[in-house]
């Protein structure tokens, strides 16, 4: 099961993502997700309730991120992943795509 909460935090639209995101989980919150990136300039995506990513969630993980790459004052963050999910990042060779961070910026202000 995945479920997803939303809140904002600072300049921040902050996503606490909790369970399996698989291929069912993806197509769902891919539809949820396109719509809140438009509106945001800013999402940070909270990990650690995460308990697996499949392929299809990774790939919606690195179609959001290359979404918010090169947008002015755009910022796109992973938030608490836990080792398990940070070695699957690592296992992909993606993990230097992401900025992972342990808690959410607080004003933090991008250089474009």
């Amino acid at each position: 099961m995945f479920e997803y909460v939303e809140s904002q935090k600072s300049d921040f639209l902050v996503l606490d993502l909790k369970g399996v995101l698989d291929l069912f989980a993806a197509a769902e919150f891919r539809r949820f997700l396109d719509g809140r990136m438009k509106e945001h300039n800013r999402l940070a995506l909270v990990l650690k309730d995460v308990t697996h990513i499949d392929s299809s969630g990774m790939a919606l993980l690195i179609a959001a991120q290359r979404s918010y790459k090169g947008r002015s004052g755009a910022r796109f963050v992973l938030v608490s992943a836990s080792t398990e999910i940070r070695s699957l990042f690592r296992l992909m060779f993606i993990e230097k795509l992401f900025e992972f961070v342990d808690t959410i910026p607080a004003g933090a202000t991008v250089e474009s």
